[in-house]
C-alpha cells in the first residue's frame, strides 16, 4: 500500500471515530472503500490472509449499519460481498492445507 492511501485510510479511521457512524456520507465513503479494497484483495492471487480477514469484518460492520429489509440494495450487496469473500477464503485455505 502506497503512502498516500495508508494516509487516507488513516484519515477516514480517524473521521469515522469522530463522525455519526449513521451519517450517510460517511456510509458511502465506508462502502466504497470496502468495495476498492475488496477488488484488489480478490483479484490479488498471492492475497494475504490477514487481509481477507480484516475486510470480512469490515464487510460485517458495514452490514450491522445498513438497515436489514429484503428490499435494500445495499444490503443485498453487502451480502453477497460477505459470501464471495468467505468462500474464497475458504478456498484459500483448502489450497494450503
Amino acid at each position: 500500500m502506497d503512502g498516500e492511501a495508508l494516509r487516507f485510510r488513516s484519515y477516514s479511521a480517524i473521521a469515522t471515530k469522530q463522525r455519526d457512524p449513521s451519517d450517510p456520507a460517511l456510509l458511502a465513503a465506508s462502502v466504497r472503500d470496502v468495495a476498492i479494497e475488496a477488488r484488489r484483495i480478490l483479484n490479488d492471487s498471492a492475497r494475504n490472509p490477514f487481509e481477507v480477514g480484516a475486510l470480512s469484518k469490515r464487510i460485517n460492520d458495514l452490514q450491522s449499519q445498513v438497515p436489514r429489509r429484503s428490499a435494500n440494495e445495499l444490503s443485498r450487496w453487502l451480502e453477497n460481498l460477505s459470501r464471495e469473500v468467505d468462500s474464497d477464503s475458504q478456498r484459500d485455505q483448502m489450497v494450503t492445507a
